[in-house]
């Protein structure tokens, strides 16, 4: 999360903004971790979705990761919930 730009809202939303596929999957994993919600990609990411979103990407093989990081993190959730029905 080196080029990560993250900061916080008034209410304490973690806002951020991240340039490259690999840092956005580095802010979701984030969300799992810190057991919180953050708004990436102009969308706010809960704990429910990026624990989906974190749960196909590591069942995924190293090519498809590479196709399911390029989307943005909306697409990516709504292809997540797809999966795990």
């Amino acid at each position: 999360m080196k080029h990560e730009i993250s900061r916080m809202r008034e209410l304490g939303t973690r806002v951020t903004s991240a340039p490259s596929p690999e840092e956005r999957i580095h802010a979701i994993q984030d969300v799992v971790i810190r057991r919180s919600y953050a708004k990436i990609d102009d969308c706010m990411m809960d704990l429910y979705s990026a624990n989906a979103i974190i749960t196909v990407y590591k069942a995924l093989s190293a090519e498809n990761r590479a196709k399911f990081i390029a989307m943005p993190a909306p697409k990516m959730a709504r292809l997540a919930f797809q999966i795990l029905k």
